[in-house]
């Protein structure tokens, strides 16, 4: 036997035991002569009333205290797993739109590339971050060899003046 039918198992005895003590309870002497009685019955009337204002009250505190502490409610919380599943269902739909247009962009990217092949042109690349990051590393390359060939050339342009003025 399983845990689950062990517990349902004795959930029925003890529901069974439940009933045949109230029944013994019930048929008592004792009890009927207390429920006989009106003012016995009247007063656990009472008891009950005030027990359901108590707890009407105490649950309205604690509700104004949850309130003023910014804690979300049942409703709040069942709200926001209703938005939170919306939006996972629109995250599936994006992600299988995206997975389509992927396939296409794979599926051009072979297509360009044969035609490459065919033609030998190059298509033009498209600038992203990543070229652009590239292109500007090679500008600053060819700035600094710049830099550095420009001294050079002054001093040859001096020479060239000094020889010159050697000549005269």
């Amino acid at each position: 036997m399983n845990l689950k039918a062990i517990l349902d198992e004795a959930l029925q005895k003890s529901e069974k035991v439940k009933e045949e003590v109230l029944k013994e309870v019930l048929k008592s002497k004792t009890i009927k002569e207390i429920t006989a009685n009106r003012n016995f019955v009247n007063a656990i009337a009472r008891i009950i009333e005030t027990k359901d204002d108590v707890k009407k009250v105490i649950n309205k505190q604690v509700h104004n205290v949850f309130s003023v502490m910014d804690v979300p409610s049942q409703k709040d919380i069942k709200k926001i797993a209703n938005k939170l599943s919306n939006l996972e269902d629109l995250i599936d739909i994006l992600g299988s739109k995206t997975v389509r247009v992927s396939s296409l962009k794979k599926s051009k990217s072979k297509k360009t590339a044969s035609s490459k092949k065919k033609t030998g042109k190059k298509t033009p690349t498209r600038r992203t971050k990543k070229t652009s990051a590239v292109t500007k590393k090679k500008a600053t390359k060819k700035k600094s060899v710049k830099k550095k060939s420009a001294p050079k050339a002054k001093k040859r342009s001096v020479k060239k003046k000094k020889a010159t003025r050697r000549g005269r």
